[in-house]
């Protein structure tokens, strides 16, 4: 029933994956104004920005896509790390996670479909209303250091967090010198 039920949804049959204006036109829609109302700058068609704060801290929300399957990544990137010219080149730019989230891991079943531009517009409209706030809060809510040690911690205890480049670890032991 199930199977037949998926066969019958509206363009289900019609594989025809966004192009990346398309793609723009539905992030512009349904992410652009809640992220500039919450302060947050578009730096180019899939990333938004926020400015450093007292502490060094800048939120980055970028809108990632492989495949059928697009995904939000949020995260955060530190004055100090982009200054320390001892770090590799990639951790120097202002506009790089140094810790981050993937919000298909934080978010179960958020995932943002690419079939074709009905179910692009279906599951980013989904997103946007269901989970875009939950990260801005989370994202607001690391202010300075300790708040970024704490959340790691986070990440590390939660069994289905994925180690990736940079390695939080790393990042880490960095920030704690400051």
């Amino acid at each position: 029933m199930w199977f037949y039920n998926f066969l019958n949804i509206k363009h289900s049959s019609n594989f025809n994956l966004p192009n990346k204006k398309i793609i723009g036109g539905f992030l512009n829609k349904y992410l652009d104004n809640k992220l500039l109302k919450a302060d947050y700058i578009r730096k180019s068609d899939n990333l938004w920005i926020s400015n450093y704060n007292k502490c060094g801290i800048r939120k980055i929300i970028k809108f990632t896509n492989r495949g059928v399957e697009g995904n939000i990544v949020f995260g955060l990137n530190f004055d100090t790390i982009c200054k320390d010219k001892s770090l590799e080149k990639e951790l120097l730019s202002r506009f790089k996670f140094h810790l981050f989230e993937y919000s298909s891991v934080y978010f179960k079943n958020s995932d943002i479909s690419l079939w074709n531009e009905f179910f692009l517009k279906k599951t980013l409209k989904k997103f946007s209303e269901n989970e875009l706030d939950k990260i801005i809060i989370d994202l607001n809510s690391l202010y300075n250091i300790n708040d970024c040690l704490s959340y790691f911690k986070h990440q590390k205890d939660n069994e289905d967090y994925v180690t990736h480049y940079p390695n939080p670890e790393k990042i880490l032991s960095f920030l704690k010198k400051y």
